[in-house]
């Protein structure tokens, strides 16, 4: 592939009736809002969040682009050491995925000139009052599902949105989740919203003609808090709940020594600057945690499938960025699809009922285990996701295959398992269950709600498995 040069980056926005247009090199790219939502939110406001959007984007963009320079026409953004913190703590993991020393990296990044059209900050004009309402980005995941669940049986009135990103090629998740909002409306009478969101074409090094690269996705959830900011004003509502699950706190060193975490800006240590950030951007009005940090993903989903049934059968956590996800919102094809077909049968749920059409126990689907990769696996087809190739979750699948196993699941790596784990699941099996079916401490929520959530965890966990 003929790498293409972006010494030099421009950007600009321009306000729009319904969003914010961002200019990029000549390129346009849409944020476009309810018209509602956005017609309530000020203007000096609209300034304010286009000023740190843009500023947001354009310190990751360097990373992805070998960018020397970066000339905005805008206003300095009030959140820029937020947004250095995130691009430099979220850089170590991107560039040993990408196959480049952290330390190269680091140095273009710090050698990297951004100039603004004016040093003026614009600041949040905000004055509405709040309420106990929560905001939930619902994708329809287990995470999002169990938020929005735990946030409506608690009392803070949740409003799910679902913040569609663009489609690009063999990409097909925003049409099962068109299909899956229809039928969430109609059981519920619950509507979800919807944030139109082309600024993820942002992030697609495919739409850049440069290599493939891990970064672009490193500060999605960050893009997130302040793009929600307007449904917060508009519906009075005091919390972002985001699904940011215990796995979020992982993290290990890199070849060259570098703390690395997979998903940084999802980690609760990244939750706390959001909560700062929105203390900042709301004037003391909001905040953002997640309520389900305490728990793994194998508590999630046993929790969810067994206190919520009715939302339960609506999950899906594959992207669907394949052909294979053509026709089903489970590909069957992706380390996701496996992960949670194996974590459903752990739990006594049959996966059919989320949808899945056939087992994931078979031989061809022994790559997609984290579980059975051998040391420094590699994936040429995106079969397997960033996460699951840093081996951080082979534990959870260990204690998943037991379980699977006590249960009576049969397959090709069942009897894999047997041969190779099973010894080492017994051993561990107090240790395990400890740390995947009991719910651990968090820092995101606060001390009334962390209280009433936790209490809903343990009586559903102390039932017998």
């Amino acid at each position: 592939m003929h790498k293409q040069s972006y010494e030099r980056i421009h950007l600009s926005y321009r306000l729009t009736h319904n969003g914010i247009n961002i200019l990029i090199n000549g390129r346009t790219y849409r944020l476009k809002y309810p018209r509602s939502v956005w017609k309530s939110f000020p203007l000096n406001s609209k300034r304010f969040l286009s000023d740190n959007i843009l500023g947001l984007i354009g310190m990751q963009l360097p990373f992805m682009l070998g960018s020397k320079e970066v000339l905005y026409r805008s206003s300095f953004p009030l959140l820029e050491p937020f947004f250095r913190e995130v691009n430099l703590l979220s850089a170590s993991y991107c560039s040993e995925t990408d196959g480049k020393p952290v330390s190269q990296v680091l140095k273009q990044y710090l050698n990297v000139k951004y100039k603004f059209r004016n040093y003026r900050i614009n600041k949040p004009d905000l004055d509405f009052s709040v309420e106990e309402k929560s905001i939930i980005p619902f994708t329809f995941g287990k995470d999002s599902l169990l938020s929005y669940a735990v946030c409506r049986e608690i009392g803070l009135d949740p409003l799910p949105i679902y913040i569609r990103e663009p489609d690009i090629e063999d990409m097909f998740e925003n049409k099962h989740k068109k299909e899956l909002q229809k039928k969430f409306l109609k059981e519920f009478n619950k509507k979800i919203l919807n944030l139109d969101y082309s600024l993820g074409n942002i992030r697609y090094w495919e739409n850049w003609n440069i290599e493939p690269s891990e970064f672009g996705t490193s500060t999605q959830l960050t893009e997130y808090a302040l793009a929600l900011i307007p449904f917060m004003k508009k519906h009075h509502a005091s919390y972002i709940v985001f699904g940011n699950e215990r796995s979020c706190a992982d993290w290990y060193y890199t070849k060259d020594g570098f703390f690395s975490n997979p998903v940084f800006d999802q980690s609760p240590t990244w939750m706390m600057r959001l909560k700062a950030m929105l203390a900042i951007s709301t004037r003391n009005r909001c905040t953002s945690m997640s309520v389900v940090e305490p728990l793994h993903e194998l508590a999630i989903t046993r929790i969810l499938h067994s206190r919520y049934k009715r939302l339960a059968k609506y999950q899906t956590s594959c992207f669907a960025d394949n052909k294979a996800g053509a026709d089903s919102r489970w590909c069957h094809n992706c380390s996701k699809c496996a992960r949670m077909y194996a974590f459903l049968v752990a739990c006594g749920i049959d996966p059919k009922r989320v949808g899945f059409t056939k087992s994931m126990f078979g031989k061809e689907s022994k790559p997609l285990y984290t579980l059975f990769a051998s040391k420094g696996s590699q994936d040429k087809d995106n079969r397997i996701k960033p996460y699951d190739l840093t081996g951080l979750g082979k534990d959870e699948q260990l204690f998943a295959f037991y379980l699977a196993y006590k249960r009576g699941a049969t397959g090709y790596l069942i009897n894999e398992f047997k041969k190779n784990f099973l010894k080492k699941a017994r051993a561990k099996e107090d240790e395990l269950y400890k740390n995947f079916l009991k719910p651990h401490n968090a820092i995101t929520m606060p001390e009334k709600i962390k209280h009433n959530v936790i209490s809903i965890y343990k009586e559903e966990l102390s039932n017998p498995l």
